[in-house]
């Protein structure tokens, strides 16, 4: 690859990455820069958010430990230890 063209690509994707840092996503779509590329998803259906409810209805149903939960972040928990164990 040559000087110019490592120029242009630079240039290309620094010129994507201010766009990416300025772009205004509407609510409840993720905007990620991956690879050079901005992609931006939309929100998860009414099916997925079904199912991460009853996968997280489980999980405090059969923990020994509190957590917290949000559907657009996963799970957290304070210690790694409390994570809920299968038997």
């Amino acid at each position: 690859m040559d000087t110019a063209t490592k120029h242009d690509r630079a240039m290309r994707e620094e010129i994507l990455l201010q766009g990416f840092h300025e772009l205004e996503t509407p609510e409840g779509f993720r905007a990620e820069f991956i690879e050079g590329e901005i992609v931006v998803s939309p929100p998860p259906g009414g099916a997925h958010e079904k199912c991460f409810s009853r996968i997280i209805r489980q999980l405090v149903q059969s923990a020994k430990t509190e957590m917290d939960v949000s559907g657009n972040k996963g799970l957290k928990l304070d210690r790694a230890d409390a994570a809920p164990r299968t038997t």
